[in-house]
């Protein structure tokens, strides 16, 4: 017998009772477009839903410098049944840089595991990422959106497409990027001569000669 019955039950009627929830935030920069629905739209739209049928869950933050991590605990207010499942991104990485006089290594972060403006945003991308999958939730276009990236198309990602060359550029490690950082972050690349290959998933800059 699954003790997580009731639980299941519930979370199949919120999914049921939950709507569609349109990407009401835009960005609009140069040639850049592009549109997203915000963490609040999503929490407002679910909330309700969910203390009507005695749903509940909380979202802890749990990281270790290297990670920005978040747990998610999703309970049945009548029976106490949960679920609980945890998500995490990669900041930083953690290299030898040299071996002192006492034959002790050294080590160097590398990428933004100091930065805490970066947790920030990438705990905000892991509680809206995380509630979207655990309850099933349909973000319109969605899929649309995608697609234009995987296959370069330009009607969501109006950016001239990109491609690297190992004999021209110089591939570049770039952290997490906030969904709406992400293609002013790209126009900043090619206004150095860089640039993102959308097929590759590549960030690169032009090759010193």
């Amino acid at each position: 017998m699954n003790t997580k019955l009731k639980l299941y039950q519930s979370l199949a009627k919120v999914r049921v009772d939950m709507p569609c929830v349109t990407k009401g935030e835009s960005a609009n920069i140069g040639k850049y477009s592009y549109s997203y629905s915000s963490l609040d739209k999503i929490q407002k739209l679910l909330h309700p839903i969910l203390m009507k049928h005695g749903v509940h869950y909380v979202q802890i933050v749990n990281s270790d410098g290297l990670k920005a991590g978040l747990i998610m605990k999703v309970v049945c207010l009548e029976t106490g049944e949960f679920e609980e499942f945890s998500m995490s991104v990669e900041l930083g990485t953690k290299q030898v840089k040299y071996t002192d006089h006492n034959n002790r290594e050294v080590f160097e972060v590398t990428g933004d595991a100091y930065d805490p403006q970066k947790h920030g945003s990438v705990h905000t991308y892991l509680r809206r990422y995380s509630i979207v999958c655990f309850f099933g939730i349909v973000i319109e276009g969605e899929d649309n959106d995608a697609g234009d990236v995987a296959s370069g198309n330009k009607s969501s990602y109006k950016s001239d497409k990109k491609e690297y060359d190992p004999q021209k550029h110089t591939r570049v490690k770039v952290g997490y990027i906030e969904t709406n950082k992400f293609m002013p972050k790209v126009k900043e690349f090619e206004s150095n001569g860089g640039g993102y290959d959308f097929d590759k998933k590549i960030w690169f800059i032009p090759r010193k000669k």
